[in-house]
C-alpha cells in the first residue's frame, strides 16, 4: 500500500494539506481578530482561544473535505488560473456554506457566522495562492526516471496501455526490451536488441522487469543485480504496474506471484475483521437512522411513480460464496428481467424508471443495503456483490476469480472509486483486478480513503 501512495507523490499533497489546514486556522483566527478589533490583539486572541474548541477541527475537516471533493489535490497542476481559483472558491463557498447551516444544530461550539464571512475571502486567497506558488515552483516539480522496459510484447504492451497516465508521473519511458521475437515497434521509444544494450547504455536509471522470466538467465540476472548496486532503480514490471495504477493485471499473474508479492497466505488479521465488523454495525445503525425520513421520500416516490414493490430482492454471492438476499430501492420496472434472462444496466436502460433514473445519478437508490450492513451478509467496504450467474461466468475465464469470496461484500470499494459503473463483463473483469489490489492491502486506512473517495464520487453523482 505504502509503494503505491509513493507513486502518487503523497509527501507533496501532505505539503499542500499541511499549509492548507495552516491557511484555514490562520484565516478563522484572522476572522476574530478583525471582528472584535478592540483594544488590543490579545484581547481578540484570548476570547478566540476561548471560543475556538472542537468547532475548530470541524472548520478545518470540512474546508479540507471540500477541497479534496473539487480535485485540489493533484500533484500536477490540475487547471489554468482562472479555473483554479473558481475550484477554490467553490470549495469554500460549499464549506462555509455547510458550516452556517451547522450552527443551528451545535449552537454552543459556534464560533459566528461574521467570523466565517470574513475568514471565506482569507481562505480563498490564501488557498489560491498557495497553490499557485506550488505548481509554479520547484514543490511540485517531478524528477522522473528513465524507464528501460523488459518483458513480452504483450505484457509491454498492456503496461503502457494501462499505466500511461500515472507512469507520466514519475517516469519517462526511456526504451523497450522484448523477450519473445516480435515485429512490433513502439513510436518514439528505442527498442534494444538484447539485455547487453540495456546494461551499457548509461542514460537508464530504472529498469522494470518480470522477475520470474524464464528467458533471463542466471547470469543476466547477475549484470542487473550489479547495475542495481551502481544506483539504476530496479522493479518488478507486474509489482510497478500495480502500484501505478491500484489493480493487479491477472494476466500476468499466477498462483506463485500471488503467494510471494500478495501476502494472503493467512488473509487478513482477526483483529482487522472484528474491528472493521463493529465499525459496520456502528457506521450503518447511525447511517439508517439518518437517512430514515430520506428513505421514506424515496418509498414514497417509488409508489408513486410506478407499478410493484418499493424494495428490489436479487440473490447475490456474500463471503465464502454464501448467498443471501441483497436490497435495493426498486429502479426497475416489475418484471425487468422476465423475459431476458440475467442481463447487465446500460446507459439509456429503458426499464428503468423514471424516479429509478434519478436514484441511480445520486446514488441513493443503495441505501437499503445497510440492512444487509448490520445483518453481517456485507460491510461497508469491500467487493460489490455479484450474482451467480455472472460469477460462474467470470470464474471460467479468470482462474483466480474466487479469491474475491474472502471477504465479505461491500457497499463501496476500492474497484467502485477508480472504476466506472461496470455494465459489460469486459468492465467485470476490469474491476477484479481492482479487487486483487484491495485483497492485497486490506487495511483500515485504506478503508478509509475508499470511504473518502465515496463521498467524492456521491458528490459528483457519478452514478448509472
Amino acid at each position: 500500500m505504502w509503494n503505491y501512495l509513493k507513486n502518487q507523490w503523497i509527501h507533496k499533497i501532505l505539503l499542500l494539506l499541511l499549509v492548507d489546514v495552516c491557511t484555514v486556522v490562520l484565516a478563522i483566527y484572522g476572522g476574530y481578530v478583525i471582528k472584535f478589533s478592540v483594544k488590543t490583539l490579545r484581547v481578540s486572541l484570548d476570547l478566540a482561544f476561548q471560543r475556538l474548541n472542537f468547532f475548530l477541527l470541524i472548520c478545518v475537516a470540512s474546508h479540507v473535505l471540500s477541497l479534496y471533493v473539487y480535485g485540489l489535490y493533484s500533484v500536477l497542476r490540475p487547471w489554468g488560473n482562472v479555473r483554479l481559483f473558481v475550484s477554490v472558491l467553490f470549495a469554500i463557498a460549499s464549506s462555509t456554506a455547510l458550516l452556517m447551516i451547522i450552527q443551528f444544530f451545535v449552537p454552543g461550539y459556534w464560533i459566528g457566522r461574521v467570523v466565517l464571512a470574513i475568514q471565506f475571502p482569507l481562505c480563498v486567497t490564501g488557498i489560491y495562492g498557495w497553490r499557485t506558488i506550488f505548481y509554479g515552483s520547484r514543490l511540485s516539480w517531478i524528477h522522473r526516471r528513465r524507464l528501460v522496459l523488459l518483458g513480452s510484447p504483450e505484457l509491454i504492451a498492456e503496461f503502457l496501455r494501462g499505466a500511461a497516465t500515472e507512469l507520466s508521473f514519475r517516469y519517462r519511458i526511456h526504451g523497450v526490451l522484448f523477450t519473445k521475437p516480435t515485429q512490433e515497434r513502439v513510436e518514439g521509444i528505442k527498442v534494444y536488441k538484447g539485455i547487453h544494450e540495456v546494461l551499457a547504455d548509461p542514460e537508464a536509471d530504472a529498469i522494470a522487469f518480470q522477475f520470474m522470466d524464464p528467458s533471463l538467465s542466471r547470469e543476466d540476472l547477475r549484470a542487473l543485480l550489479e547495475r542495481s548496486c551502481q544506483g539504476v532503480e530496479m522493479s518488478d514490471l507486474v509489482t510497478l504496474y500495480k502500484n501505478l495504477t491500484g489493480k493487479v493485471p491477472r494476466r500476468y499473474v499466477d498462483e506463485k506471484w500471488l503467494i510471494s508479492h500478495l501476502g494472503i497466505q493467512g488473509g487478513p488479521s482477526q483483529a482487522y475483521l472484528k474491528i472493521k465488523r463493529l465499525l459496520d454495525i456502528a457506521i450503518s445503525g447511525l447511517l439508517l437512522l439518518g437517512t430514515a425520513p430520506l428513505m421514506g421520500i424515496i418509498a414514497l416516490a417509488i409508489k408513486l411513480d410506478s407499478r410493484g414493490p418499493i424494495l428490489f430482492k436479487q440473490e447475490r454471492l456474500g463471503r465464502l460464496r454464501r448467498s443471501f438476499h441483497c436490497l435495493k430501492f426498486r429502479t426497475m420496472v416489475e418484471g425487468a428481467e422476465e423475459k431476458s434472462g440475467p442481463m447487465w444496466s446500460s446507459p439509456g436502460d429503458p426499464r428503468i424508471t423514471r424516479v429509478g433514473r434519478w436514484l441511480r445519478r445520486l446514488r441513493v437508490d443503495e441505501l437499503p443495503q445497510l440492512l444487509n450492513v448490520l445483518k453481517g451478509e456485507m460491510s461497508l467496504i469491500g467487493p460489490r456483490p455479484i450474482r451467480q450467474h455472472f460469477a460462474d461466468q467470470l470464474a471460467k475465464e479468470i482462474p483466480l476469480y474466487e479469491l474475491r469470496f474472502a471477504l465479505r461484500p461491500g457497499l463501496t470499494g476500492w474497484a467502485q472509486v477508480n472504476h466506472d459503473y461496470a455494465n459489460s463483463h469486459e468492465s467485470q473483469v476490469e474491476k477484479f483486478e481492482y479487487d486483487l489490489f484491495y485483497i492485497q492491502n486490506v487495511s483500515l486506512f485504506l478503508d478509509a480513503m475508499i470511504m473518502v473517495m465515496t463521498l467524492r464520487t456521491v458528490f459528483l453523482r457519478k452514478g448509472q
